[in-house]
């Protein structure tokens, strides 16, 4: 008549008011706590800068609607139960993003994603005047959201951008075999070469 002993149901938050109802009489209220999400594991654990690679996360305690954020972005879930998640990465950038679980308001310990790192595979056109301004595009992948695009170490003019591709305006420079480079955040990709002309 003084223990109880039961199996908590399914459930998520902390807080969780615990009653016992004896013959209609109904106890004081005590407190229960879920734990909160943990994740196991990311797969995979790298992606495209434009996003929409679909992860599969493992874990615990993810309750019954969890978020998933990606550098504070949040992703977009497609399945999820107590121990997996199934989401879609967000358009992000750079190494070692915080991945975050978040369940009825309680956060797990953030793991780490990646964006893949940039790729410059050709410019259009590849020649043009030492006065700069000749109109060029920068084609290649995962640029990101902040791409910055160098010819021969000097910005470039940018005037649009999306993650495969940048058109601008060429600096004033000269001498040909110019490198031409796109730095996303830390990491920087060199790829095709720009030419000088009269």
């Amino acid at each position: 008549h003084t223990l109880l002993d039961f199996i908590s149901p399914p459930g998520e938050g902390y807080g969780r008011p615990i009653l016992v109802n004896v013959a209609g009489q109904i106890s004081n209220s005590r407190v229960f706590n879920y734990n909160p999400p943990d994740v196991d594991t990311i797969s995979p654990l790298t992606g495209p800068t434009a996003g929409g690679t679909t992860l599969t996360l493992t874990g615990t305690s993810f309750g019954f609607n969890p978020a998933v954020t990606i550098g504070g972005v949040a992703a977009t879930v497609l399945s999820s139960s107590h121990t997996q998640i199934v989401c879609r990465t967000p358009a992000g950038e750079g190494e070692d993003q915080p991945l975050v679980v978040i369940s009825a308001g309680r956060s797990s310990r953030p793991n780490l994603f990646s964006y893949d790192p940039p790729v410059v595979s050709s410019i259009t056109p590849n020649t043009g005047s030492t006065q700069g301004g000749t109109s060029v595009t920068i084609t290649g992948s995962n640029f990101g959201l902040t791409g910055v695009a160098q010819i021969g170490g000097k910005p470039l003019s940018i005037v649009t951008r999306n993650h495969n591709q940048i058109v601008g305006f060429t600096p004033v420079g000269q001498g040909r075999d110019q490198s031409v480079s796109v730095a996303v955040l830390s990491r920087t990709a060199s790829g095709p070469v720009f030419h000088y002309g009269a």
